[in-house]
């Protein structure tokens, strides 16, 4: 796995206004730190250094309290992803590791991001960017080393069962289009397949009837003969089943991609 390492600062305050008095005024102390845009790629471990300073740019001891970075989609400005930083034993100095899953959040692209520190009693407070008390930066997320697809989720239907497995919506990454495509394997089938959606956090219900889901989508199959039938719908949610509704056969298998 190719890793890549940079640095960046914050700085960690008490939200007061400085002042500077010269013998021709006296004006507020708000200089720019930090105004460069921060850089990730996709597909590597991306190991980003954050280093935290007072207005003295003296390191801070933050072993105490959990940091915390949050994306925004700048065009929606809703919440895509939030990554906890690591603690690196070095005072002042803590890392964001981008990997894995957290592509599936993070599609190429300039994000705004913000962090926040949590102390021992839980109260969030904000980490600012630069001496305007600005806590938003740019972060851009590339594609020049890969561009990595969600992986297929599949269901064999070993059991016989009229209802599939729950399977993974599209979460917190909230695309735009919110596509996703099925396919639904038959054998002999003839009846209807709904396709449902549920905005439950926790794992829904199951039940047949459970207000935990609504059905968005549903498939009419006629001819018995037809093995397979491909079905492309939109929504936004956090997970996804299918409820067939046979006359004759069975439905013997359920692919989602999303």
């Amino acid at each position: 796995m190719i890793s890549t390492l940079s640095s960046n600062t914050l700085y960690w305050y008490e939200d007061i206004i400085n002042l500077v008095f010269t013998t021709a005024a006296v004006y507020v102390d708000n200089r720019t730190m930090n105004p460069r845009q921060v850089k990730a790629h996709r597909g590597l471990t991306n190991e980003i250094l954050f280093n935290i300073r007072n207005r003295d740019r003296k390191l801070q001891n933050v072993a105490s309290k959990t940091l915390t970075v949050t994306f925004v989609d700048p065009e929606t400005h809703r919440h895509v992803h939030s990554k906890t930083l690591e603690d690196t034993l070095d005072l002042g100095k803590v890392m964001l590791v981008l990997e894995g899953d957290d592509w599936d959040y993070l599609a190429d692209g300039t994000y705004w991001a913000h962090i926040t520190q949590t102390d021992l009693g839980q109260t969030e407070r904000p980490l600012y960017s630069n001496q305007d008390n600005d806590m938003r930066f740019e972060f851009h997320i590339t594609d020049q080393a890969a561009s990595i697809c969600n992986v297929t989720q599949e269901w064999d239907n070993d059991a016989n069962s009229n209802i599939s497995m729950n399977f993974n919506g599209n979460g917190n990454q909230n695309f735009a289009s919110s596509t996703h495509t099925a396919i639904v394997y038959t054998e002999d089938f003839t009846g209807e397949v709904a396709i449902q959606a549920s905005l439950v956090n926790d794992i829904p219900n199951a039940g047949l009837l459970s207000t935990d889901w609504v059905t968005v989508n549903t498939l009419s199959l006629a001819n018995a003969n037809i093995t397979s039938v491909t079905e492309t719908f939109s929504v936004n949610c956090n997970w996804i089943r299918f409820v067939a509704a046979p006359v004759t056969g069975l439905v013997t298998k359920i692919q989602l991609r999303n």
